[in-house]
C-alpha cells in the first residue's frame, strides 16, 4: 500500500496537527524526501516528534522509514523524464499529460494563500509600472502575462534581452512593482533584478517553487508558491510552467474584476488595432 493511499484512507481520523502534515505531504511529496525533520517541522508549524508520531500512525517506524517509502512511491516519480518510455503510444502520452496537469493544478491550488494573492493583486493594481523578469520556461509565463496586462492598459517593463532588461531596472522606484518568476528561485538574472528592486524600494512579488533555499522567496515581499516536484533531470519546465501560468492567470482575473468595465473597453480597443494587421 502506497504512502499516499495510506494518508488518504486515514485522513478523517487525523488530528489537526496531523492534517497539516498530511496536506503538506500530499502537495509536496518530493519536498519530504529532500528535507530534514527540522525543516519539515518548520514548514508545517509542527515539530520533529509530531512527524515521527504521524509516520508511526501510518505504520512506519519513523520519519526516515516514511521518506524511504515516499522515495519509492510512483507518486513521487511524476516528472516526464521518469514517466516516459521508449516508443510510447500517443494514447498513453495523452493520459500521462492529463495526470501531470491534474497533479500540477491540485498542488498549486493547495499552496496558494488567499491573503497573499489579494495583496499581490492590490500592488499590481496600484503600481506606477510593473517590471517583469523570467528566464527560459519562466520567460514564457512572463510574456503571456505581459500581453494580458498590456491589453488592459498597464505600463509593463520587460525585455527578452537580459542586458537591456537589467539596464531598465536602473529606473525602478518605490512606486513600481516587480513580478519575478523562477522555479528554482536562484536564477542569476532574476536574483540580480530582485536585488535592484529591493534596493530601490519597489515591491517584489515572486512566483517560485516551494524550496527552502529559494533566494527569491526570501527577498520577496510576497511569495506565491508553485509545487517543487520537478527533478534535476528535466525534459523541460513542463509542470512548473503550467503551475506558474495558473498563478498569473489568477492575478490577471483579480485585476480584471477590480476594473471590469474599463478592462472590457481596453480589450476591445486593443483588439480593433490588432485586427488592422490581419
Amino acid at each position: 500500500m502506497s504512502t499516499i493511499y495510506r494518508i488518504k484512507q486515514s485522513y478523517d481520523q487525523l488530528t489537526e496537527t496531523e492534517v497539516r502534515i498530511a496536506d503538506f505531504i500530499l502537495a509536496q511529496p518530493n519536498q519530504i524526501v529532500e528535507s530534514s525533520s527540522a525543516d519539515l517541522a518548520h514548514l508545517t508549524s509542527t515539530s520533529p516528534s509530531a512527524w515521527n508520531r504521524f509516520a508511526r500512525k501510518l505504520g512506519y517506524s519513523g520519519i526516515r522509514d516514511l521518506k524511504i517509502a515516499l522515495a519509492r512511491s510512483e507518486q513521487v516519480k511524476n516528472d516526464p523524464a521518469n514517466m516516459l518510455e521508449a516508443n510510447e503510444s500517443v494514447t498513453s502520452l495523452i493520459q500521462k499529460e492529463g495526470q501531470l496537469v491534474e497533479q500540477s493544478l491540485q498542488g498549486t491550488l493547495s499552496l496558494l494563500n488567499q491573503s497573499d494573492l489579494d495583496q499581490a493583486i492590490t500592488w499590481l493594481d496600484q503600481a506606477q509600472r510593473i517590471y517583469m523578469v523570467g528566464v527560459g520556461g519562466s520567460s514564457v509565463v512572463v510574456t503571456d502575462f505581459l500581453h494580458k496586462l498590456t491589453r488592459m492598459g498597464k505600463q509593463v517593463i520587460h525585455n527578452p534581452d537580459h542586458h537591456i532588461l537589467l539596464a531598465q531596472f536602473a529606473h525602478i522606484n518605490q512606486d513600481d512593482v516587480l513580478l519575478a518568476v523562477s522555479y528554482s528561485g536562484m536564477t542569476n538574472t532574476v536574483t540580480v533584478a530582485a536585488d535592484q528592486a529591493k534596493a530601490k524600494g519597489a515591491k517584489i512579488i515572486a512566483v517560485t517553487g516551494f524550496h527552502l533555499n529559494s533566494y527569491l522567496a526570501k527577498l520577496a515581499d510576497c511569495s506565491l508558491y508553485i509545487p517543487a516536484k520537478e527533478g534535476n533531470i528535466r525534459l523541460g519546465a513542463i509542470q512548473s510552467r503550467f503551475a506558474s501560468l495558473i498563478i498569473t492567470d489568477i492575478l490577471y482575473y483579480g485585476l480584471v474584476t477590480r476594473h471590469l468595465d474599463e478592462t472590457k473597453a481596453s480589450l476591445l480597443a486593443s483588439r480593433e488595432i490588432v485586427n488592422n494587421i490581419k
